[in-house]
């Protein structure tokens, strides 16, 4: 797993930088603080091209790549304003009009599970990188004190947490002994521990309650040409310069693409088919073109212009399952 080379501190922000470190380290990603503060501009972001942290009077940044970037929860404010169950395939397919909790286990900058949350939705983010944990656990710390987004963050909670590994082992609740560590006022769920600003209360988020929806939008679907390669957006560059690590036993070099492609394969069936079993359905985005997750055929889909939501329903936890409603999204149809 990469890791940042270090963490830096703006003027004034030494202390809060300390806190980031300490909890990094309790999450098993030992940093260095850099001595003395740092004035970061473009031209200092192109002096330190490797990837780093920063902390100033704005939160706790990702650097690297002559760029940085934070979850911006606010920025996602106008889409949020304008959002509904029927403009957003994404709210429809999780049927966020019955308020459902959803167990997000591909969290990445958070904004899929802000806007089910902002919805109505009870959003349980999970991410299993320490780095990437800490940004969310900025950016929901930021957003409480947003008035428009303070309410919604009742309803949201960050864990630290491999799904993949979670949904083996039948981990979606705190029935079962998890191995994560608490990087705030915690209680234990879903392998990983709960930051939401509830944690302590009788919160509807609720460590004991099972997910109605597990969502799940793998960053990187293993293309059908290996040699190709998707375009992704500045901002996403850093993300995936981070997370972009595949396993040492994968990239052996004895493992030829071929060879990675299906051990790729055999971990995303294996990752579906456990969540299929701990939920009444799971929602995968994908590119609209993209193979099915683990070449599994859904249940059924929304499909949008440059993306589709492909459902699979467990019929033995009828609630939350197919409805009549999900018609209005058959497979091969838009909405």
């Amino acid at each position: 797993m990469p890791l940042p080379q270090c963490l830096y501190a703006t003027s004034g922000a030494e202390s809060a930088a300390r806190q980031w470190c300490e909890q990094l380290d309790s999450l098993g990603c030992t940093l260095p603080l850099r001595d003395g503060p740092v004035s970061v501009d473009a031209r200092w972001l192109r002096q330190h091209p490797k990837l780093s942290l920063i902390c100033d009077e704005q939160g706790l940044w990702l650097s690297g790549l002559g760029m940085r970037m934070q979850p911006d929860w606010a920025g996602e404010l106008p889409r949020l304003r304008r959002a509904t169950q029927k403009n957003e395939l994404l709210a429809r397919a999780c049927q966020v009009e019955q308020k459902p909790l959803i167990v997000d286990g591909t969290a990445g900058l958070g904004h899929d599970g802000l806007l089910l949350a902002w919805l109505g939705a009870r959003v349980r983010l999970i991410e299993r990188h320490p780095v990437v944990v800490c940004l969310l656990s900025d950016a929901l710390q930021q957003a409480m004190k947003h008035p428009e987004l303070a309410g919604t963050c009742q309803r949201l909670s960050v864990t630290w947490s491999d799904s993949a590994e979670a949904f083996v082992a039948g981990c979606v609740n705190d029935s079962a002994t998890g191995t994560g560590t608490a990087i705030g006022s915690a209680t234990d769920f879903v392998n990983g521990f709960d930051t939401s600003p509830q944690a302590n209360s009788d919160s509807e988020l609720s460590p004991q309650v099972d997910p109605a929806v597990i969502y799940l939008d793998p960053m990187f679907p293993p293309p059908a040409n290996p040699r190709k390669k998707a375009q992704v957006k500045k901002q996403m560059q850093l993300l995936h310069a981070l997370l972009d690590s595949p396993d040492a036993a994968d990239s052996a070099p004895h493992v030829n693409a071929e060879m990675r492609y299906t051990v790729a394969l055999n971990k995303e069936r294996e990752w579906l088919l456990k969540a299929r079993t701990l939920a009444a359905r799971v929602i995968v985005k994908r590119p609209r073109h993209a193979p099915y997750l683990g070449e599994l055929l859904p249940d059924h889909q929304w499909l949008g212009d440059a993306c589709r939501f492909d459902a699979y329903f467990n019929s033995a936890r009828h609630v939350h399952a197919h409805t009549p409603a999900d018609d209005e999204g058959q497979r091969g149809d838009s909405p």
